[in-house]
């Protein structure tokens, strides 16, 4: 789908369109890959929920999109950080032009790898944009530090994280820095760390983000809206 917004997208409608406000999830693929890698596991998730997959605005090739260029190294990627910066300004112009014309009960992220980093990202700059975030494989990018005005806003914030523990692209530590930091935060975390999944996903792991997303869009309360620029 192509539209005026900063990002394509693909997407599906509820199953009940009867003009009930829903939750709505948006999902972020990973490096090298695009919407459709997401978004063909949509059938995992609550058939009421409309489901949004945008596309990295970086091109790589036939089918390929990133986020940001990163450098792989022994001790972890180093990433391009001004793309990083370009492409998460770009992602929160989309969530606000998405939760402006949608007008969707809560928002709720799902990000694998660099689209858990960029969930993540969000997270901590504009956490009033949304209600909760999957993060598989991804990790707290540097320079994301959450803003003053982010951090009262990250108390009890829900994360759901699983991290392959023979990660060979995101290193278990980098993961456990990022969970610590998270908790040092206030975030609620459902951390796990899973064997024999190296820097991918499977079914099951998308399987139990989806009963985590429904248990929380039951619980928790939309936060108010803070228009407040990017920092």
């Amino acid at each position: 789908m192509t539209t005026s917004l900063p990002l394509h997208y693909v997407g599906r409608d509820s199953s009940n369109p009867n003009g009930e406000a829903r939750p709505l999830l948006v999902l972020l693929h990973g490096f090298a890959s695009y919407e459709q890698h997401l978004f063909r596991h949509a059938g995992l998730f609550d058939p009421q929920w409309p489901i949004i997959a945008p596309r990295a605005p970086l091109r790589i090739g036939p089918g390929a999109y990133r986020w940001f260029y990163f450098t792989r190294t022994a001790t972890g990627p180093i990433i391009e950080t001004e793309e990083q910066h370009v492409s998460l300004r770009l992602l929160v112009v989309f969530l606000e032009a998405i939760r402006d014309q949608r007008k969707p009960r809560q928002i709720f992220l799902l990000g694998h790898s660099q689209g858990g980093s960029m969930a993540l990202s969000v997270l901590m700059t504009r956490p009033d944009l949304i209600d909760g975030v999957v993060n598989v494989n991804g990790r707290i990018v540097p320079n994301n530090a959450a803003s003053p005005s982010a951090d009262s806003r990250l108390r009890g914030f829900p994360v759901f994280t699983r991290h392959g523990e023979d990660n060979p692209i995101v290193p278990l530590p980098m993961a456990h820095r990022t969970r610590d930091l998270l908790m040092q935060h206030g975030v609620s975390i459902d951390y796990r760390d899973v064997p024999n999944i190296g820097h991918g996903f499977t079914p099951e792991i998308l399987a139990d983000s989806s009963q985590w997303l429904k248990d929380r869009a039951e619980t928790r309360t939309a936060q108010p809206v803070n228009d407040a620029p990017l920092r």
